[in-house]
């Protein structure tokens, strides 16, 4: 997600790698805690997005924070472990 703003010099990769860190560690705990409570992977992204005002937001930045932690909710989503049948 971040790739294209490195190349484009809007970021550096200090700073996008900081980014996705901090995304990390601040969404995988909080959408860890909602599929517990047996929310839907749906429900957690609507739930960031409305929380952090992208849903709303039509500005650049709040489009980003919007896309950053739809990435990382993805990320998890897909990762996320399935016991075989």
């Amino acid at each position: 997600m971040t790739e294209k703003y490195e190349a484009s010099g809007a970021l550096s990769f200090e700073a996008a790698f900081e980014l996705r860190e901090t995304a990390v560690k601040v969404i995988a705990p909080q959408a860890f805690l909602a599929r517990r409570k047996g929310d839907s992977w749906n429900a957690i992204s609507t739930e960031f997005l409305m929380s952090t005002g992208a849903a709303t937001g039509d500005d650049p930045q709040s489009r980003f924070v919007g896309k950053v932690g739809l990435a990382v909710i993805d990320g998890l989503k897909v990762s996320e472990y399935k016991p075989q049948r």
